[in-house]
């Protein structure tokens, strides 16, 4: 999972591959009614190229969606997923972003003996070898705390090695220093100390207040603080009330995530049509770049392209309503809150669905490969896991 576009594109063609000669043997199928949803919303995307100009770039970005329609059919194929089963994958992609965590750390290390700088350990520059945008992995190594935190619970003790390797995951997500992540990961690790103090006292008491100590010492450094002081400059925020983008140098991150929003919805909604349909998939990229330049964002001079052009929102809710209009941002909603009334019992989902849902005001996340198959292959896991409290929802189909 946390690996290249291409690596994940061709383990979903191999495994799609599996599950059709799968089924040609057996000429049948469990059909889960739950992960339905996810085909469902792969045919709005389809439905929107009938508002798209761009029929090129919608067809690209189909593309990228194809996992909605790919997982869930190979999922058809190989029925329920057992606890075993489920425990296998947790362990498996754990280890895997361990693996990759591990591989960074290494090669920052050798960089900094290499020219003495310490900016390979962080944001941007930490993730530049394996080409992986910060947010997205900081995404998988929540998850990972979420498993390791998750063992450690079913086990009723806590080990050596999983508070060695909760450490690690979280030193690991302050270098990635996503600033929406880390507050989210801050809330998560207070609520599970209250929710189990009972159960382990003295031992929580003692681990937190040494991770607590660390963290406090790691947000000291530098590059991390300069992250979370920028967010609290509130100043560049009177920029909000311009109507054009008046100086680059005062706008921050949060407030120039603010000025898309802001922009791209108040040209939007100028046209009536758009509302209900949206511009459609293949559109959205121009008509972003036409808010960009008719607020100063992005301008071009003598054939050089300066500002923001073809940058999305960073907001998921916004680039989903722009795209696919009320109906599709309706849906999207009603998806997500299925999908954690539906895994209400497994402990890591709820965790995961909040983190999205709270992730998508400030990263358009399934814009990309990345965090598509991530959302789509565990939200079918989560949905094809057997839960005690549920009656059988899948079908055999000859």
């Amino acid at each position: 999972m946390p690996l290249d576009m291409n690596i994940n594109t061709y383990a979903i063609i191999f495994s799609l591959s599996i599950a059709v000669i799968n089924f040609i043997k057996k000429k049948q199928f469990t059909y889960f009614k739950s992960i339905v949803i996810l085909p469902v919303f792969f045919l709005i995307l389809i439905l929107s190229l009938i508002v798209t100009d761009n029929i090129k770039g919608g067809l690209k970005f189909l593309e990228y969606n194809l996992s909605f329609i790919a997982i869930p059919f190979i999922f058809f194929q190989f029925g329920k997923v057992n606890q075993k089963q489920k425990r296998t994958l947790y362990n498996c992609f754990s280890f895997g972003v361990l693996l990759i965590a591990v591989f960074l750390l290494i090669k920052a290390v050798f960089r900094f003996i290499e020219i003495g700088s310490t900016e390979d350990f962080f944001y941007h520059a930490f993730t530049s070898p394996i080409d992986f945008h910060p947010v997205y992995l900081s995404i998988y190594v929540y998850f990972s705390i979420l498993i390791t935190i998750y063992f450690m619970i079913k086990k009723k003790k806590i080990e050596i090695l999983n508070v060695i390797k909760l450490i690690f995951y979280l030193f690991t997500l302050l270098l990635l220093s996503s600033k929406s992540i880390l507050i989210f990961t801050s809330i998560t690790l207070l609520i599970l100390i209250i929710y189990n103090l009972k159960y382990y006292k003295l031992k929580i008491y003692s681990f937190f207040f040494v991770l607590l100590v660390v963290l406090t010492l790691v947000l000291k450094v530098g590059f991390i603080k300069n992250r979370f002081s920028e967010v609290l400059n509130i100043n560049s925020l009177s920029e909000l009330k311009e109507e054009r983008m008046t100086d680059f140098k005062k706008v921050n991150g949060l407030t120039l995530r603010l000025m898309f929003v802001k922009f791209s919805i108040q040209d939007f909604i100028e046209s009536p049509k758009n509302i209900l349909f949206g511009v459609g998939v293949g559109d959205r990229k121009e008509f972003l770049n036409s808010v960009y330049e008719n607020h100063n964002m992005a301008r071009k001079i003598k054939e050089k392209s300066l500002g923001y052009y073809n940058y999305n929102t960073h907001n998921q809710y916004v680039e989903i309503f722009l795209g696919l209009g009320t109906v599709g941002l309706l849906y999207f909603i009603w998806m997500f809150f299925y999908c954690v009334k539906r895994t209400k019992e497994e402990f890591i989902a709820k965790y995961i669905y909040g983190l999205l849902i709270w992730s998508f005001f400030f990263e358009a996340v399934l814009n990309r490969n990345k965090g598509i198959v991530f959302f789509v292959f565990w939200t079918t896991v989560f949905l094809c896991i057997e839960y005690s409290s549920e009656k059988n929802n899948s079908i055999i189909l000859d």
